[in-house]
């Protein structure tokens, strides 16, 4: 399945980022926070209202160059460092994605978004379900149809009572989490190094979801 979704994504401009959505743009209009750009990145339009046009753009063969001949592509959150000391807090990727990359605008982005929130190109995931034949969900919807979703999910996953009941099963995959840990730590040359967290981590989520 990753591999199917990797190549399905390249071919859709490279990355899966957030779309622009209208919360992001009214955030070019207020500036970019306290947090400091790499120089001269943003200081052609830094004291004048934005539009998406005035951003730092990487483009889709520069995307593709610094995953694949410079080996970001296992190494993506050092990408988005790389990334945020070149061009800013604030950039294109490519023609449809905008990529934040502090925390205080990942808040007025969040805070700031409609009832029915589009969340960027998902079409290679609705592929990968359509042809195995399974339904879609809330990671896969968008607009009415995933606020629909949510409002009957909230009902049940955010009240305590409700959530208790998925107790046992969460212990179980933090359980095997640990035990898994402390077996690849004993693996490793030094016996105290687990060689790839971030991996782990992703497999967490998905065994917990």
């Amino acid at each position: 399945m990753a591999a199917w979704l990797c190549r399905a994504l390249v071919q859709r401009n490279g990355r899966l980022l957030l779309s622009y959505p209208n919360s992001v743009g009214r955030l070019y209009s207020r500036g970019v926070g306290s947090s400091s750009p790499a120089p001269g990145a943003l200081s052609a339009f830094q004291d004048k209202p934005r539009t998406v046009e005035d951003l730092p753009n990487i483009s889709f063969f520069e995307l593709i160059y610094r995953m694949v001949f410079q080996g970001f592509y296992n190494r993506l959150h050092e990408l988005q460092i790389y990334n945020k000391q070149k061009y800013g807090p604030i950039y294109r990727e490519g023609k449809k994605s905008v990529s934040v990359n502090t925390p205080q605008l990942l808040e007025e982005v969040l805070r700031n978004d409609e009832k029915f929130p589009t969340r960027g190109d998902l079409s290679a995931w609705k592929e990968y379900r359509d042809m195995r034949g399974y339904g879609y969900g809330p990671f896969t919807e968008d607009g009415e149809r995933w606020y629909n979703l949510r409002v009957m999910l909230n009902k049940r996953m955010l009240h305590p009572k409700e959530s208790a009941q998925y107790g046992d099963d969460i212990n179980d995959v933090v359980t095997d989490f640990i035990k898994r840990l402390s077996y690849l730590r004993q693996c490793s040359p030094e016996e105290d190094l687990v060689p790839d967290m971030a991996n782990e981590f992703y497999r967490f989520s998905l065994e917990g979801m």
